[in-house]
């Protein structure tokens, strides 16, 4: 598992952006640590910012947002898809999904359109990928394959 995320990868799984992000670290909601003028977050410190509760609602609002945006579009020009993966693991394998599909929506450096989510509810932890078509579906054989 990842011990470590910067801002970025925070923002990418709560569709939050980093200076929304900066807010929270300012009013001490999200706890880091400024490292080489970059922030820092632990495993500890992003599991607790998910799972707080002024944090929560908004992430599950980020969330239904990226559902609903999907189907409501009727105007799309690429074969688009939305997964959503609710699955029944621990916070530890739920940290290491999430820096997997983390790793592969930064490793195509925007292209695809990939918006990437991610929630825990209570033992589910819910990954929400939409994009291109070609694009999800060549992420989504990685995971099944690793």
């Amino acid at each position: 598992m990842k011990s470590i995320y910067n801002i970025n990868e925070v923002a990418l799984m709560t569709g939050f952006t980093t200076r929304t992000l900066r807010n929270y670290i300012k009013s001490g909601l999200l706890q880091g640590e400024k490292k080489g003028g970059v922030w820092a977050f632990t495993d500890e410190q992003v599991s607790a910012f998910f799972s707080d509760p002024n944090v929560k609602p908004g992430i599950e609002a980020k969330n239904r947002a990226v559902i609903f945006d999907f189907l409501a579009d009727t105007g799309k020009t690429d074969s688009e898809t939305c997964v959503i993966l609710d699955l029944q693991v621990g916070l530890v394998e739920a940290m290491k999904i999430a820096d997997f599909f983390c790793a592969q929506v930064s490793a195509h450096d925007g292209s695809g359109g990939l918006l990437f989510n991610f929630e825990r509810i209570g033992g589910t932890a819910r990954m929400i990928l939409r994009g291109r078509e070609d694009v999800v579906r060549e992420i989504m054989r990685k995971y099944y394959d690793r």
